[in-house]
């Protein structure tokens, strides 16, 4: 039997990417963006569509297997890597198998890491766009090129093993759990969606479903950069309220400037996540949004969200807290300035 296997790198790389310009940069270069065929259902309406590259085949030699690549560049300032291994099995089992230990395989994360470098001296050569840390998620999508019959009941406890990476079979509600969001648009296909990993079962591609589970992902890799940089940064912002009365007196200089860079970091992760929220929408079918929603269930994309307005209500609320004890402590300069300017007004009165 026939497989396929989709392993994603999806990488933070920038703030923000000019992707039209890169286009017509690669173009230069003469490297040919990939059609719209390749991440191409209609149903997703990108904002700004991203752009796409295919790398030159490498050969997996552990597995006697060829990997294709293909870079996906999305305005957000994301990059995914998309590596493609075509399979072939005698059976599911051993499918299974297969696929799993090309997926566990660190090769993946030292291409990666390869690639990154190349993406840094294009984009720093090319746009001038400075390449920032690098943030990485991980996801893996198994097609099977098969028919899917519903009466195989093994075939199930096979799928929520390969799901939950166990050799192992499962307990009955942890088969459960990881079956828990499955798809079947006709009788003969079926998807099923797990946190680390998905699997489809079809004769034809599903771009559309894997371009959905593409982006849930690269939804969750820039709200985990973002809070991980907001937690970092209001860190050293609440150094400032702990200032002891006299530090804070003859510091008040750094305090006003730690307000503007944090009004600055407050009005930028808003923004941010308005254009995360509004840069895809689905249109035009049910089916591909019940996956989505799925995949920001199972991903628990709704609580990363929810943490991050959370951390940006503290930001707002810490923003307040400085401003206040800056007032203060410019009210309290001035009276002293005051009272300072009448002493030695009333000594020079007395000098004369």
């Amino acid at each position: 039997m026939l497989a396929k296997v989709f392993i994603y790198r999806i990488v933070d790389i920038c703030d923000e990417l000019d992707v039209n310009q890169l286009k017509g940069q690669l173009k230069r270069l003469k490297i040919k963006p990939l059609g719209r065929r390749y991440f191409a259902p209609a149903y997703l309406n990108f904002a700004t569509p991203p752009v796409e590259m295919k790398m030159r085949r490498w050969f997996l030699k552990e597995f006697g297997l060829w990997a294709e690549t293909i870079i996906k560049f999305y305005s957000l300032g994301i990059a995914t890597l998309r590596y493609e291994v075509s399979v072939d099995a005698p059976d599911y089992p051993a499918c299974f198998k297969k696929a799993r230990d090309v997926i566990n395989n660190s090769i993946f994360d030292k291409r990666t890491k390869t690639l990154l470098d190349y993406i840094k001296v294009l984009l720093e050569r090319e746009l001038k766009t400075s390449i920032r840390g690098k943030f990485i998620e991980d996801y893996s999508i198994l097609w099977l090129q098969e028919r899917f019959v519903p009466q195989q009941i093994w075939l199930k406890k096979l799928l929520a093993q390969f799901l939950r990476n166990e050799v192992l079979p499962l307990s009955k509600s942890e088969e459960q759990e990881a079956l828990k969001y499955q798809f079947a648009y006709t009788p003969q296909d079926l998807t099923v969606i797990d946190w680390d990993r998905a699997v489809t079962i079809d004769t034809l591609p599903q771009e559309d479903v894997w371009g959905v589970l593409e982006y849930a992902n690269l939804q969750l890799t820039e709200l985990r950069y973002y809070e991980n940089s907001l937690d970092k940064q209001l860190d050293g912002f609440y150094k400032f309220t702990k200032l002891p009365y006299y530090k804070a007196l003859f510091g008040l200089y750094q305090i006003t400037g730690a307000l503007r860079r944090l009004s600055n970091l407050y009005l930028d992760f808003s923004e941010e996540e308005t254009r995360l929220n509004s840069f895809l929408r689905l249109t035009g079918d049910e089916y591909l949004s019940r996956i989505y929603s799925s995949a920001v269930k199972r991903l628990n994309i709704d609580s990363f969200q929810k943490n991050l307005k959370d951390r940006l209500a503290d930001a707002r609320r810490l923003y307040e807290t400085l401003s206040l004890q800056a007032s203060s402590l410019r009210m309290e300069v001035l009276e002293a300035a005051i009272v300072a300017l009448f002493i030695l007004s009333v000594i020079l009165q007395i000098l004369e």
